[in-house]
């Protein structure tokens, strides 16, 4: 089953989580057939991850130890998950800075990884994911 179709099956819209390092709250606003949006911050910006950038995050990990999330409030580090997702971003899309901080809850809802949030926070792919 792909992530995204673990998406729709396990998580609902309204439902609030927080990120790895932070613990900032955020909630999943909405989600269709090609993306899933988050609401985030004091002004409830919304984030909108597009369904293949979900489906190829087991791919990227895959063969990988740990990698560092690299959210930040600007332009995403080599070899981060920050920039795995940078590179699905749409050419006309706006990109949130630091989005990684709010995929990465979701996977781990998931079991699909494992978080280290000690700074600087990692992510790896569960190998134990059901």
């Amino acid at each position: 089953m792909s992530v995204f179709d673990r998406i729709k099956r396990d998580i609902r819209s309204g439902m609030v989580l927080y990120t790895p390092v932070e613990r900032s709250r955020f909630t999943v606003d909405s989600f269709d057939t090609e993306k899933v949006v988050f609401r985030v911050g004091k002004t409830e910006a919304r984030i909108a991850v597009p369904k293949d950038c979900w489906d190829g995050i087991p791919n990227y990990l895959k063969g990988k130890d740990w990698v560092r999330i690299g959210a930040r409030h600007e332009k995403a580090q080599r070899g981060t998950f920050e920039e795995y997702l940078d590179t699905h971003q749409k050419p006309h899309q706006h990109s949130h800075p630091s989005w990684a901080s709010y995929v990465v809850p979701i996977l781990e809802h998931l079991k699909i990884v494992e978080v280290d949030p000690h700074r600087p926070s990692k992510v790896r792919l569960n190998l134990n994911q059901p």
